[in-house]
Parts: structure tokens; C-alpha cells; sequence
């Protein structure tokens, strides 16, 4: 009833909004690898005029939590959890390292279209900026 509701509503709102001089170096190196990897793959298959959209480090209020894209009156913003920033900032493992990418470009995935976890749209949407990012890579190396 109204009680899940309202509940529902308050989990879908970040407890805590990091900016960014909040962050010590080695969550904001965290950060800074996982964004500039997403541009890339963005830039890659949105072109480079398309810029990635805003991005806020949180904490929600429901711990699984890792990422959210919120889009209003047709302008998203992507919600990335700081637990994933300290996973990586304490011992730099590529697991905790990939696990902040694929929460970036799974949130990247929701832009535009809104498409729900789970549904074809997302799911191509996803593999469209992963795509892009390899190619990216690619071209990277061989300039």
C-alpha cells in the first residue's frame, strides 16, 4: 500500500550526493578511469559533439545499489554508488575495476530511451557502447 510506496520513493533517491573535492585521490583516480572510458564509448557511438551526461557519485539508500540513471523532462543523469569508487580505491583489483565500468556503461545504456533492465533495447544499448568501446581502444592503439 502507501507505506511500500513511500518507501519505494525514498530508495529511489541517493541518501548522499559526493561532490567531487569529497573524494580522496584514489576514489577520484577511480572515477576518472571509469568516465573516461564511458566517454570514449559514447563519443564512439554518439560521435564526439554528443557529450556524456552529467554524472553524481551517491550513496543510496538501498545498499545493492550500484547505479541509476534518472531522467527528467528528457535530460538524464547518471548515479553512480561511491562503494564502487572505494571497492577499487582499496587495493586497485581489476575486478573491483571492471565492476565500476559495467555499472557506467549499464547506467549509459538507460540514456534516451529509458529502456528497463532486462528489455532487447537496453541489452543492445549496452552492447552498442561496449562495441564502441572497443573499437575505440583499437583505434587508440594503432594512432
Amino acid at each position: 500500500g502507501r507505506f511500500e510506496k513511500r518507501l519505494n520513493d525514498l530508495n529511489a533517491h541517493p541518501k548522499t550526493v559526493w561532490q567531487f573535492g569529497q573524494l580522496d585521490h584514489l576514489e577520484f583516480t577511480a572515477y576518472d578511469e571509469a568516465f573516461n572510458l564511458s566517454v570514449m564509448a559514447w563519443q564512439g557511438l554518439h560521435g564526439e559533439d554528443m557529450p556524456l551526461p552529467p554524472v553524481q557519485i551517491v550513496d543510496f539508500h538501498e545498499e545493492k545499489m550500484k547505479g541509476k540513471c534518472v531522467t527528467v523532462e528528457g535530460q538524464s543523469e547518471i548515479q553512480i554508488a561511491r562503494k564502487l569508487l572505494l571497492a577499487v580505491s582499496n587495493g586497485w583489483t581489476k575486478k573491483a575495476r571492471r565492476e565500476l565500468l559495467v555499472t557506467f556503461i549499464h547506467e549509459l545504456g538507460h540514456v534516451g530511451g529509458g529502456a528497463p533492465d532486462g528489455s532487447v533495447e537496453h541489452r543492445e544499448a549496452c552492447d552498442s557502447l561496449w562495441g564502441a568501446l572497443a573499437i575505440a581502444l583499437q583505434d587508440e592503439k594503432y594512432s
